[in-house]
């Protein structure tokens, strides 16, 4: 098992957009974490990042992401981080299905994942309402979510 850091600012077991290929076999790869990279990638260099993973993962193979939710300060604060902000219904890029039945399929995108989405919220007291609730606080206000947590899984 070797744990390799994904960051452009570490200085070792670095894997940064810079240095694709990354240095690992297809389909050699059982799980990949990243946290608080992707939001540093812009559009064209995160098509390049999930398709990378996607060559690196084993089939069923799983990566976790975490990033600041779009709709949150902590996403549009930082001057490093670059568009677009990541929601939700950028993950469907990710989806092969999604894209050819979306007619999206001339998009430079190989990978094909299936994912599921989770919160981290900002605010403490939401957790604990009705999922109708949370739904709409999401959908109608910001700073609600801090950061989302996304399992991805490789078909």
């Amino acid at each position: 098992r070797r744990h390799t850091r994904c960051s452009r600012d570490w200085s070792s077991d670095v894997c940064s957009s810079d240095l694709f290929p990354y240095p690992f076999k297809d389909n050699s790869v059982d799980a990949i974490f990243s946290s608080h990279f992707v939001e540093h990638l812009d559009g064209i260099e995160r098509m390049k990042f999930f398709d990378e993973c996607y060559r690196i993962l084993k089939p069923g193979g799983v990566m976790r992401l975490m990033h600041p939710y779009y709709k949150s300060v902590r996403a549009v604060q930082d001057p490093t981080h670059k568009w677009p902000p990541i929601s939700e219904n950028s993950y469907f890029y990710w989806d092969k299905k999604w894209r050819q039945s979306n007619k999206l399929d001339h998009y430079p995108i190989k990978c094909d994942f299936e994912f599921n989405i989770y919160y981290l919220w900002q605010d403490p007291n939401v957790p604990n309402k009705n999922e109708e609730t949370r739904m709409f606080m999401i959908d109608k206000y910001w700073n609600v979510v801090a950061d989302m947590v996304v399992d991805m899984k490789k078909r």
